[in-house]
């Protein structure tokens, strides 16, 4: 049991360390575009959001909210599966096991961290956070384990499908659609 819970905190530990700035350029990205979304979240902080009992996110909001939520989602899949895909966490099960527990605590809390834009605004919770495990689908997924691979590689189905939920995504109206839903 504690040597199963120091392996949970080594590997959550990671997630804040320089490696993780260092070796993960999505991780700026991420930062950059959630720091833009709650400045945009408390600028529309009293604007009217509700008209005829639909929420209507602000349009300024829309693309900024679903780049950093493609952008957070990304950088954390990014860095499991590069710990994971390593000699010592494949070898060892608890490693993995630990890996695993780390990124669904880190999920959770980035989940919860991007959501406050929306709701900030005054998004309906389960609707906004349907739309973030939409997003945990399309963008935490597994990756080739090197860039000559991944340019070699043909565009599967799954592939399609991820760019199409995307740019569906980016869409203020689908957004708009997505969220007043009941």
């Amino acid at each position: 049991m504690r040597q199963t819970l120091r392996d949970y905190l080594r590997s959550m530990r990671l997630y804040v360390s320089p490696v993780f700035l260092r070796e993960n350029p999505l991780v700026i990205l991420a930062v950059f575009y959630t720091a833009l979304c709650f400045t945009l979240a408390f600028l529309f902080w009293n604007v009217r959001s509700w008209h005829n009992g639909h929420y209507a996110i602000p349009p300024v909001l829309a693309p900024t909210w679903c780049v950093s939520l493609y952008a957070g989602f990304s950088a954390i899949s990014l860095h499991y599966w590069r710990q994971v895909r390593t000699p010592t966490t494949y070898l060892l099960n608890r490693l993995q096991r630990a890996e695993y527990h780390a990124i669904l605590v880190m999920a959770l809390a980035l989940g919860v961290l991007l959501a406050l834009p929306p709701l900030l605004t005054g998004a309906p919770a389960v609707n906004c956070f349907a739309l973030e495990a939409i997003a945990m689908v399309l963008w935490c997924s597994p990756r080739p384990a090197n860039r000559a691979a991944a340019l070699r590689s043909v565009m599967t189905p799954l592939g399609i499908v991820r760019a199409l939920g995307f740019i569906f995504l980016l869409v203020p109206r689908m957004q708009n659609y997505l969220f007043s839903m009941p």
